[in-house]
């Protein structure tokens, strides 16, 4: 049974709440949107959530590298090239891994990464905080 894009949202937003915290879905930045983003405490983890397209998430969180503290793909993937798995972790993003039934597991931890450019970091959170005051 294959898991459809909005059922592996939910599913990594319910991992990621396990953890504190609050998850916004969709979230502008720099021009670009991911999927998810976790901000717990002064943390910001940017989550770009692809059922099965590795390569394409990993050029999208490229473009997040100038806000985020850490990176993260969520996959529904069976099984991930070597290649790509080689790159997440040179890059230092996370790789969750959901499978049917709802269970995600960590595949490899980010690491706090050390490009974020602190007033664009400061500029996104205050416009996520900012449409959850005004509720949108």
């Amino acid at each position: 049974m294959k898991i459809s894009e909005t059922a592996l949202v939910d599913m990594v937003t319910s991992f990621l709440l396990e953890g504190g915290g609050k998850v916004f879905a969709e979230v502008a930045s720099l021009g670009q949107s991911a999927d998810l983003v976790y901000l717990c405490g002064t943390e910001v983890t940017f989550v770009e959530v692809k059922v099965n397209a590795i390569s394409r998430a990993i050029g999208q969180c490229r473009a997040h590298e100038l806000v985020a503290d850490y990176i993260c793909i969520a996959t529904a993937t069976k099984s991930i090239s070597a290649n790509n798995l080689d790159t997440i972790k040179e890059l230092g993003y996370g790789l969750i891994s959901c499978q049917v039934g709802g269970r995600c597991t960590w595949i490899v931890r980010p690491k706090k990464l050390a490009k974020y450019w602190g007033p664009i970091r400061t500029q996104v959170v205050e416009r996520i905080l900012v449409g959850v005051r005004d509720g949108t």
